[in-house]
């Protein structure tokens, strides 16, 4: 992996690190906690990281990570920036199905409306949060009370105006469900937030959030 590919490192992909070397002399903890004893254990069971806000350093030499603990014993968010040079892996969000069967939980009416829209649109539905965590970790984040919250990448317009119109009439305010829209690899939204009334909602980018128009999500769009 090299530090000239910024676009490797986007919000909600996975990283895992080798244990060699100098890791965790050169990774810096950015939470309050001096917590790279527990990031020493995690690596060492070649459990992943998930990549943050600003995804990548400046000079980008350095990928910005978190590190989701699960539920028990002490759930716990942790943030550090790590040399890219480390890097052995990287992988994007799983697709849901997958961490869905994986649980053995019932599916939920919001997620099988979204699951029917996102297949009706030629598009993929991935999984991030807890689902996430569970299906590359193994260990236990999901629960019956767990959100799920669900991802769709989009890069045409013609797929994005599918979606919006098989979603006509879907209701996934229930079952603690939240979909993200991710356009083109950054500028992303809450589907909820975007069907709001109002002209204008939350954009979240690789490296800045922002507040912009609904009628501009076409315009981030390929023809």
């Amino acid at each position: 992996m090299k530090s000239s590919e910024p676009n490797r490192f986007r919000r909600h992909r996975f990283v895992w690190f080798a244990d060699t070397g100098n890791l965790f002399d050169s990774a810096v903890s950015e939470t309050p906690q001096d917590d790279l004893a527990s990031l020493r254990n995690w690596i060492s069971k070649g459990r992943p990281l998930i990549v943050r806000r600003p995804c990548v350093s400046e000079c980008g030499s350095n990928v910005c990570v978190g590190l989701a603990l699960p539920p028990v014993p002490d759930k716990r968010r942790l943030a550090f920036r790590i040399p890219v040079s480390f890097i052995s892996g990287i992988a994007d969000p799983p697709w849901w199905e997958d961490c869905f069967v994986a649980t053995g939980l019932e599916i939920a009416p919001a997620v099988k409306s979204i699951y029917t829209a996102a297949a009706a649109s030629g598009l993929p539905l991935q999984a991030f949060g807890s689902y996430a965590w569970q299906y590359y970790t193994t260990l236990p984040y999901v629960n019956k009370t767990s959100d799920i919250d669900l991802l769709i990448p989009i890069q045409r317009r013609e797929n994005w105006k599918k979606f919006q119109q098989s979603m006509a009439g879907a209701d996934i305010r229930t079952n603690r469900t939240d979909l993200e829209i991710v356009l083109n690899g950054d500028a992303s939204f809450n589907w909820r937030e975007f069907e709001a009334p109002g002209a204008r909602m939350l954009f979240k980018g690789n490296r800045s959030v922002w507040i912009g128009d609904k009628s501009t999500v076409e315009a981030l769009l390929h023809e």
